[in-house]
């Protein structure tokens, strides 16, 4: 071990009981989080999922230092693995290109010299991962073979989020936008995107919603195009997951006066000024009761 080092479960133990705390108290957060660590930051993020794995959702161990103090965490990980069960959990592993030029990954495997014992140890950490019983954790691993120690950080992280965050495109393995696919009816478009949010809903474990935004935006544009039913769509989609906002009232209000329903646009503007009361829908009341 290094002088003046270590402090890795002190600085976790701050990160559970001090940081979240104070983050998820003083600002708008969800249940899922990413802990991204590098070189002995990697280090850090394995024995965290290994030892705190309820800390955080997913992990990514960017070319983890797991040859630090005589490879001490390596040499726990079958024991660890083996009375863990890590469902929900994900883990990127990035494994950067630390050998001598004429190695490949086959050869440094058998290398005993001290400059590929960083390398060698990472492997280590992935073949014990791939033989390890079934611990339900979902995970893959990069071999970045024209990138460094330093050089791979920034695509590494961004293939890990891609890897942890697979499912939140929608629409997922299309390459149109299925929003404005006209071979979707809006029945279709209203079980894909509930069918999408709530198997995403699932695989973070907590809900997720559709961006209220879009949704609102999606409607007003087929309320535009004269195309009513998907234009409901998406209004009713706004108000099944954001009961709580006066926009999602105050747009199907819309919806209704441009459909010359006067009796639905009245009870949805009043709805919407229960929540919120603005001189724009007040006016729309005065203007329907005229």
């Amino acid at each position: 071990m290094l002088a003046g080092s270590g402090g890795g479960e002190a600085f976790t133990s701050f990160l559970e009981k001090d940081l979240i705390p104070y983050v998820d108290a003083h600002y708008a957060t969800a249940p899922h989080r990413t802990l991204v660590g590098h070189s002995l930051g990697g280090l850090m993020a394995i024995n965290t999922l290994l030892k705190h794995s309820s800390v955080f959702s997913a992990y990514a161990a960017l070319d983890p230092s797991m040859s630090y103090d005589r490879e001490k965490l390596l040499k726990q990980v079958n024991v660890l693995l083996s009375a863990k069960r890590l469902s929900g959990k994900t883990l990127f592993l990035g494994i950067a290109n630390t050998m001598n030029p004429e190695m490949d990954t086959v050869q440094v495997k058998s290398d005993t010299s001290g400059i590929t014992n960083h390398i060698r140890s990472i492997f280590k950490l992935k073949d014990f991962l791939t033989s390890a019983p079934d611990t339900h954790l979902r995970w893959t691993y990069k071999y970045y073979a024209d990138d460094d120690h330093a050089s791979m950080v920034l695509i590494a992280t961004y293939d890990a989020l891609r890897f942890i965050f697979k499912h939140n495109r929608f629409p997922r393995n299309q390459p149109q936008n299925q929003y404005l696919d006209k071979a979707y009816s809006a029945a279709q478009l209203n079980e894909l995107i509930i069918n999408h949010y709530n198997e995403l809903s699932s695989e973070m474990g907590y809900q997720v919603r559709p961006p209220e935004a879009l949704m609102n935006q999606m409607g007003y544009m087929f309320l535009q195009q004269k195309n009513l039913d998907k234009a409901a769509l998406f209004f009713k989609l706004n108000l099944r997951y954001y009961a709580e906002s006066f926009n999602a009232y105050d747009s199907m209000g819309d919806y209704y006066l441009a459909t010359n329903n006067k009796d639905l646009a009245k009870k949805y503007f009043e709805s919407a000024l229960k929540l919120k009361s603005t001189a724009e829908i007040r006016n729309k009341l005065i203007q329907l009761k005229k």
